[in-house]
C-alpha cells in the first residue's frame, strides 16, 4: 500500500497531539473501571492494552518511515 508523502505528513504531525490525549484517555479509563462490574472492568482494561500495544507499534513505524 502506497501513501501519498503529504497525507504521511499530515499523519506524522498528528503524532505528538494524539500522543499527549493517552493518559487522559487512559485515567477515563481507569475510572470507567472503579464503575464497571469485575466483567465490564476486565474488558475495559483488555482494550486499555491494547490501545498501549498498539500506540508502541505505531511509535516503531513512525521511527522506521523517519530513517
Amino acid at each position: 500500500m502506497s501513501v501519498c508523502p503529504c497525507v504521511l505528513q499530515r499523519l506524522l504531525a498528528e503524532l505528538p497531539e494524539k500522543e499527549a490525549q493517552l493518559p487522559l484517555i487512559e485515567a477515563l479509563g481507569r475510572l470507567v473501571m472503579e464503575k464497571s462490574s469485575p466483567e465490564g472492568a476486565a474488558m475495559v482494561q483488555e482494550e486499555l492494552a491494547e490501545l498501549a500495544e498498539s500506540w508502541g507499534a505505531l511509535r516503531l513505524l513512525e521511527e522506521s518511515l523517519q530513517r
